[in-house]
């Protein structure tokens, strides 16, 4: 079990992932490969995640934070309900 305390929980988090996909790829280690998806909100969802969940056979759902570190760029400013996809290459 995980018991997420902020800054002083204890969880290796060096990756890319950053301490928010430390605490995904945590929780997720039972079902990685198994074909499930997972669905995150924009404190979870990133580009380094979802390649990483892609590559462990494991989909990913989420909102985003269009400023976030390697996420794509947007056409156009976003206002709450618009809806917008983006995706890697190689996914």
């Amino acid at each position: 079990m995980l018991l997420y305390t902020g800054a002083k929980t204890d969880i290796v988090h060096s990756d890319p992932t950053g301490v928010s996909g430390a605490v995904v790829k945590e929780l997720l280690l039972a079902y990685l490969g198994k074909g499930h998806i997972l669905y995150t909100d924009n404190w979870y969802t990133s580009p380094h995640l979802c390649q990483y969940l892609f590559q462990h056979n494991t989909g990913a759902v989420g909102t985003v934070r269009t400023n976030r570190k390697q996420m794509p760029k947007f056409r156009r400013k976003q206002n709450p309900g618009d809806v917008d996809q983006k995706k890697c290459e190689n996914m």
